[in-house]
């Protein structure tokens, strides 16, 4: 089995619809650039200082740790999922 029927199937037991407009190009499109690329990176890196340093209570560290990951790996790969989901893109046009 490919790994879109898997994804797919995994996606529709968890019961998501997920709207495929032209095969995985929902899931692969570049949708982040920018001021919206700049603040993910930014966050993402501050969220990691943050964390290497001690400055973040115990209680917090899994949720600063949570979205210093989403940022910088959204940045890294220009790519958001609510955003290809929703249609949205802060990416210049090609």
């Amino acid at each position: 089995m490919c790994v879109y029927h898997q994804f797919h199937g995994l996606l529709i037991g968890l019961g998501v619809k997920l709207l495929v407009m032209a095969g995985l190009d929902v899931l692969t499109s570049e949708n982040v650039g920018g001021i919206d690329l700049l603040a993910r990176s930014l966050i993402g890196s501050l969220g990691v200082v943050a964390l290497s340093l001690g400055l973040v209570p115990d209680t917090y560290s899994y949720l600063v740790g949570f979205f210093a990951f989403i940022g910088l790996y959204t940045a890294l790969t220009r790519h958001c999922l609510p955003y290809s989901l929703l249609g949205f893109s802060t990416a210049g046009k090609k």
